[in-house]
């Protein structure tokens, strides 16, 4: 048995419920904007769920032996008001975390260590500990800080968002900036909140590796002078094509995976000058649009692994 904890826009979920369908496996897809269309029954000590439609009609019962596919569920949207709303997308958020208490379940990925892993910082420690290359950074709130980190970047100083990208009153990401001139921000708009500098690694080649278990699914995005700085700026209709990396580098990002306690991540690489440097992992990366562009298994090699825990 196969869930998908997930939300009506995912395409990337798409792509798994097709394959689901086309191999013939039992699976069930809870959207979160339906939420209210089913009845649970969790029983913590005993350890057993069931799962049926308002008809009565039984979804999922545990005990049973499978995967969870823990895909960015995203907050329910109720016609009610806003207190409300909160209220009821927290109680569905703990009890969908809830479900990490039945033994008989493995998880891509384990909630908890999906948290824990969207952490840049934890990300750039693992992946040095493990020998891949990163490049020089510091976490600061501080011009002085910037200032001096800037001397100290022959090629340059990339800023970006310690954490959540998404900026939701504007419905916009903060984008990898590429300080140029005297971009350097005040002291005061520095101390407002604590930001990334990054060494730039320019020239450049984008990589994006979709790791999911020991199989590392890798494409590149040849750079040119009209691609900005950060490529998620531009549409995901890019030239990307399939790329082989060396065996050693494929073992480690799988190591890093596997250290950050997870089963699936989208990781973002640099190729400059010949060495390929980490950037930053995405415990819930996209990549639909990368497996219709490219062709890559991505999909296929989820529900091998989801489907070997059964």
């Amino acid at each position: 048995m196969v869930i998908l904890l997930t939300n009506k826009e995912d395409v990337s979920a798409d792509l798994v419920v097709r394959e689901l369908g086309e191999r013939g496996l039992r699976f069930w897809r809870f959207n979160v904007e339906d939420a209210a269309q089913t009845r649970w029954r969790l029983d913590p000590v005993a350890g057993t769920l069931r799962v049926c439609a308002p008809n009565g009609r039984q979804l999922i019962t545990y005990p049973a032996n499978g995967g969870i596919w823990f895909r960015r569920p995203g907050p329910i949207v109720l016609e009610s008001d806003a207190a409300a709303s909160w209220f009821a997308n927290d109680q569905w958020q703990r009890l969908v975390l809830g479900l990490v208490s039945l033994n008989g379940f493995r998880w891509m990925n384990d909630p908890f260590n999906n948290d824990r892993a969207e952490c840049k910082l934890v990300q750039l420690r693992k992946a040095a500990e493990i020998g891949l290359e990163v490049p020089k950074t510091i976490v600061t709130n501080s011009a002085n800080e910037v200032s001096d980190f800037r001397k100290q970047s022959r090629k340059g100083t990339v800023v970006k968002a310690v954490y959540a990208p998404l900026i939701e009153s504007e419905n916009a990401f903060v984008f990898t900036h590429l300080l140029s001139g005297d971009d350097t921000p005040s002291d005061e708009e520095a101390a407002l909140a604590p930001f990334i500098c990054q060494e730039a690694l320019i020239p450049k080649d984008d990589i994006r590796v979709t790791v999911v278990g020991d199989r590392a699914f890798a494409a590149r995005l040849y750079r040119n002078e009209q691609l900005p700085v950060d490529w998620r700026q531009s549409s995901h209709e890019l030239p990307w094509e399939p790329v082989t990396l060396p065996d050693e580098l494929s073992r480690r990002l799988v190591a890093l995976v596997e250290a950050l306690g997870l089963v699936f991540a989208g990781i973002d690489l640099i190729h400059h000058l010949g060495t390929y440097y980490f950037v930053e992992a995405n415990p819930n990366g996209e990549w639909g649009w990368l497996q219709t562009g490219t062709g890559l298994p991505i999909a296929s090699a989820i529900v091998d692994t989801i489907t070997a825990w059964s």
